[in-house]
């Protein structure tokens, strides 16, 4: 069993508390046997032999038992013919206590079994009877009594702490499913404890979040979507200038505008729920030089090979991917040139530098930046974006160092 939990180590606890229970249990019911076997025996050495006269007379009286300060005594032929040994003839019988080796007036005495319980046959000239412990189990009730009292406590605690503990697994399942992109969710938790405190914290948290994400959605379509209008009236206006050098740069910064304007639109679009990717045949050399003109980078910064060959994806998004991975490749290479080629059917985005400081996991996170002078203007969302996208086209987004190279590969 795992003792990384909470449940698991007080389980643990109660299990082994327990355990010491039912042995200090155990060894009072043995010392109380010790103890009350001796002031019997101590009793019958004392008064044994007065007893024997005495049940002698009832006998001669035709009374065939006797009670006597804890102690019976059974003296009727019917009872003497119940009596069972102890141990088999041919094994040793058990022996007595030291107190009644040495038998006072001539009495003899064995262990035997007579309806279920341990006795004792006690003789003298001829006259047998049957001696019984008569407190032997009823003293021992209020242990047992005490011991149940004890097991029922424990039991009712564990099971009122296990029931405290269990809101935590369902605020833990409640952020795991938080944290997979269901915003809606909340822990349903109203208990007034710590447990319901931290809950609600998260409730509030939560809710605070989903607000903050829906104005930021609706500000990113408002603000795509009215873009648009000024975007094709620049396109229009710049179509009637007669300096064609004007026009053909203002008509490029318009197109780059519409073209990003859209970006944003399919990203919005993508990141909901029920997005479903349009698939058709992209080649990933236009991807990269329309990347590049968003960027507005020179052909020097980078570098293309063998990217005709069309691949199966959504282009406005896979345009989101070549963007993010051109724009650090270039941002963090020594040299600020970046590499694309494709290598076994994969691509590969390959800048010289060193690298990276911390686990590719932690890049992959939004809003994880690197703390660099080259970064002021980083967001913390490209890889983010990159590996989602990538993902949802079945595709996976890699990363390794070699030779003083970092590689980012789709594939």
């Amino acid at each position: 069993m795992k003792i990384n939990t909470i449940k698991s180590r007080i389980t643990l606890f109660f299990g082994l508390f327990l355990v010491m229970l039912i042995a200090l249990f155990i060894f009072s019911q043995m010392a109380y046997r010790h103890t009350h076997g001796r002031e019997f025996f101590e009793k019958l050495e004392r008064d044994g032999l007065s007893l024997v006269e005495l049940a002698k007379h009832k006998q001669a009286k035709g009374e065939y038992t006797l009670d006597y300060n804890g102690i019976k005594l059974k003296f009727d032929q019917a009872s003497l013919n119940n009596i069972k040994p102890m141990t088999p003839p041919s094994q040793k019988e058990p022996s007595l206590p030291p107190l009644l080796r040495q038998l006072p007036n001539g009495l003899s005495v064995k262990p035997a079994e007579f309806e279920g319980k341990r006795v004792l046959i006690v003789e003298k000239d001829g006259f047998k009877c049957i001696v019984i412990d008569e407190n032997r189990d009823k003293a021992a009730l209020p242990i047992w009594l005490l011991f149940g009292v004890i097991v029922l406590g424990i039991s009712a605690l564990y099971w009122f702490i296990i029931k405290s503990l269990k809101p935590i697994d369902t605020l833990k399942n409640t952020i795991e499913k938080f944290g997979s992109g269901n915003l809606q969710i909340s822990s349903n938790i109203a208990t007034n404890d710590e447990i319901g405190q931290i809950a609600k914290a998260f409730d509030d948290s939560a809710k605070q979040i989903r607000i903050l994400i829906e104005s930021k959605d609706i500000f990113l379509k408002n603000a795509a979507h009215e873009l648009r209008t000024p975007i094709t009236k620049g396109i229009i206006t710049t179509h009637l200038l007669q300096d064609s050098r004007d026009k053909e740069i203002l008509l490029s910064v318009f197109k780059r505008l519409e073209t990003l304007s859209e970006s944003v639109l399919s990203l919005e679009q993508f990141l909901e729920k029920d997005f479903s990717l349009n698939l058709e045949p992209t080649i990933p050399k236009e991807l990269a030089i329309e990347a590049m003109e968003l960027l507005f980078l020179e052909s020097l910064s980078v570098e293309l090979i063998d990217l005709e060959k069309p691949i199966l994806a959504d282009s406005k998004l896979m345009l989101i991917v070549f963007k993010n991975l051109i724009d650090n490749g270039v941002k963090f290479a020594d040299d600020n040139k970046v590499i694309i080629a494709v290598e076994s059917g994969i691509i590969t985005f390959k800048n010289l530098g060193q690298k990276l400081e911390e686990p590719i996991e932690r890049y992959f996170d939004p809003f994880f930046k690197e703390t660099s002078i080259r970064n002021t203007r980083g967001t913390g969302l490209g890889l983010f974006l990159a590996k989602k996208i990538a993902n949802a086209h079945g595709i996976n987004l890699r990363y390794k160092h070699k030779d003083g190279y970092n590689y980012f590969c789709l594939g």
